[in-house]
């Protein structure tokens, strides 16, 4: 329940702030390192340490910014701070035993994005995972008129 607000928190509080012309980028995941660590149901860990070959499911990223706020997938980012061309993201999700933030940073003159995720989740007694992710994207921008 706290990413939620902790969401709300960053889209009310963010500064109002301008990172260049509208764009829109379509991207894909290219390279991902993550590090995960997993507890079985019987709190036995299972899986530790640094990979980089693991795959995920989901893409591609739509970035959409018109200028003054920016859409993930439809969904409302915080700008937390920009430069003209670049800018750092957060997007939150979460679920009754899930927490999980995604950071970007967006540069355009690059036609780059890089992505960042922290995520947990619990269940039974003790089990559960904590994981983070570096991810590179390869986005196809284009101008929004």
């Amino acid at each position: 329940m706290r990413i939620p607000l902790v969401c709300l928190f960053l889209l009310a509080f963010a500064p109002s702030v301008q990172a260049g012309s509208p764009f829109e980028a379509i991207c894909e995941r290219k390279d991902v390192l993550t590090f995960r660590y997993n507890v079985d149901i019987l709190g036995k860990p299972t899986n530790y340490g640094w990979n980089d070959t693991e795959k995920f499911s989901g893409g591609p990223w739509v970035f959409k910014y018109d200028g003054e706020s920016l859409l993930i997938d439809g969904k409302p980012a915080a700008i937390i701070e920009a430069a003209d061309g670049v800018m750092a993201v957060g997007q939150g999700s979460g679920t009754a035993s899930a927490a999980g933030i995604w950071t970007y940073v967006i540069h355009t003159a690059f036609r780059m994005i890089v992505a960042s995720q922290v995520h947990g989740f619990a269940f039974g007694d003790g089990g559960g995972e904590i994981k983070t992710r570096a991810v590179l994207l390869d986005c196809l921008f284009g101008s929004i008129e």
